[in-house]
């Protein structure tokens, strides 16, 4: 339904004999996103609320390389710590193929993306 949130860059180092950047950001977001019941799902195990909050914690590493003008390299590495306000519910996504249930995803990992 909504996401907001802030980028900021916390270090940056230009290095220009090599043409190159070296940057530390960091960024927080909220976001609100719609719950939707399937029929082996009982509303009220779950409560009145058919929303979920969520809050997304990111520091982001990157090294950036621009040989010409027109064209740069990239490398940025960024792990997403992603807090819900909700409990209760179960993500029902196959995004991979896998099936994530508890006995294949510890459940304090399953916050974490990279």
């Amino acid at each position: 339904m909504v996401s907001i949130g802030a980028d900021l860059n916390l270090w940056f180092l230009d290095i220009p004999y090599v043409k190159s950047v070296v940057y530390l950001n960091g960024a927080f977001r909220f976001g609100r996103t719609q719950l939707s019941w399937n029929y082996s799902t009982q509303v009220a195990a779950f409560g009145i609320r058919g929303f979920n909050n969520t809050f997304q914690v990111l520091p982001e590493i990157g090294y950036k390389l621009n040989g010409y003008e027109r064209y740069s390299l990239d490398f940025t590495y960024s792990p997403i710590w992603i807090v819900s306000d909700e409990r209760g519910f179960v993500q029902t996504d196959d995004t991979f193929g896998l099936v994530e249930d508890k006995q294949t995803f510890k459940v304090s990992k399953q916050n974490k993306l990279h």
